[in-house]
């Protein structure tokens, strides 16, 4: 029973070490090829500001981010969820992660 409580806690631990932060947003739904709808969080956005999008690759030991591309935030749907405008030929799929360049 305490070999199984380590190994629960281990577990945790590395899902948590891998999981995306609260000053990151996510894409919840894609739209169209090139529009996508984020949540933001609680993030300061505003129209206009450019985002940067990723995935991450969790692998048994590590996690590698992928970069996927930049995009623009279009319109603003209420206070924590915007439109995003995406390149052409972009990768980009519910799940994926996105901040706020600075």
């Amino acid at each position: 029973r305490y070999f199984n409580l380590i190994g629960i806690s281990a577990t945790t631990a590395a899902l948590l070490a891998c999981s995306s932060t609260p000053t990151d947003g996510k894409v919840v739904m894609k739209i169209s090829e090139q529009a996508a709808h984020v949540e933001m969080n609680d993030l300061p956005a505003k129209t206009g500001d450019t985002v940067r999008i990723y995935r991450k690759h969790r692998g048994r030991h590590h996690t590698r981010e992928e970069e996927l591309g930049v995009g623009v935030l279009k319109e603003s749907l209420n206070s924590q969820y915007y439109e995003l405008e995406l390149p052409k030929g972009n990768r980009v799929s519910e799940g994926d992660i996105v901040t706020r360049i600075e």
